[in-house]
């Protein structure tokens, strides 16, 4: 089980079949990728003063 941050890491070092195979066992984590982002977004955006 990884946790999150070691989840988005992998993503640029695999191939999409190692994707489907990582969400597949991790759909917990899949299930948080967009509020990930979501927050990620308004971070970015209170730092530049949005």
């Amino acid at each position: 089980m990884l946790s999150l941050r070691e989840f988005l890491n992998e993503l640029p070092k695999v191939t999409i079949d190692e994707i489907e195979g990582l969400a597949a066992t991790n759909t917990h984590l899949v299930e948080q990728i967009p509020r990930y982002l979501s927050e990620m977004v308004s971070y970015e955006c209170r730092l530049i003063g949005f």
